[in-house]
């Protein structure tokens, strides 16, 4: 086993050996909590039919990760954290609110 030595630093391509599906079970598992589970319910509760429930949740999850996805994908172009390179995105101000909100979920 070794301990991480760059920290917030860039990391050089050839000493990158994760992939995209090695993140399913963290993502997997930070999104099973009764939040997600009672957010998925609130359409039915609102009144929707089952269908329109799943169509609502669908293109809004999309529409979330078309957003999501391409900020991501900055983050190695630019060698920073998702957090710090928000700034560019919502200005220092903006930034304030997903800081905070990142502080208070460690």
């Amino acid at each position: 086993m070794k301990v991480e030595t760059r920290s917030i630093e860039y990391i050089p391509a050839d000493e990158r050996h994760g992939k995209a599906r090695d993140l399913f079970p963290i993502w997997f598992g930070a999104n099973m909590h009764i939040t997600t589970l009672v957010t998925g319910a609130l359409p039915i509760t609102l009144g929707l039919n089952l269908f329109w429930s799943l169509a609502a949740i669908i293109v809004g999850t999309l529409l979330g990760a078309i957003f999501m996805a391409s900020h991501s994908a900055q983050g190695p172009q630019l060698g920073i954290p998702q957090m710090i390179q928000s700034r560019a995105q919502f200005g220092v101000i903006g930034a304030i609110f997903p800081c905070f909100s990142l502080c208070l979920s460690i």
